[in-house]
């Protein structure tokens, strides 16, 4: 986890012991009771480090960060063009094919 403040300063890094939202949850309650009050927070929308953001600071505004959006828009374009690509291939084939049996004897 890396802790910035609004001018993108880093603040705090920690690498969280596992995944687990009790981990996080420690190490944020950590954080707010040395006073830091937190009104937005980024995420890779980790359904465990969301929970503990809420549990620890309810009315924190919770965005996507953009690495995890820019790579998640790009995963699904990939899969969409790799289907697209599928599906001109196989209608070119069964173009092929039909002509191909229009001219044997």
């Amino acid at each position: 986890m890396v802790v910035k403040d609004e001018h993108d300063r880093i603040l705090i890094t920690h690498e969280a012991a596992s995944e687990n939202g009790d981990d996080a949850r420690q190490c944020l309650q950590h954080i707010k009771d040395l006073g830091l009050n937190v009104t937005a927070a980024f995420s890779d929308d980790s359904p465990s480090f969301t929970e503990a953001i809420k549990t620890v600071w309810p009315h924190a505004r919770l965005q996507a960060d953009h690495f995890h959006t820019v790579k998640n828009i790009w995963g699904h374009l990939k899969k969409a063009l790799l289907s697209s690509r599928r599906k001109v291939k196989a209608r070119g084939a069964e173009k092929n094919d039909a002509h191909l049996m229009a001219v044997a004897p």
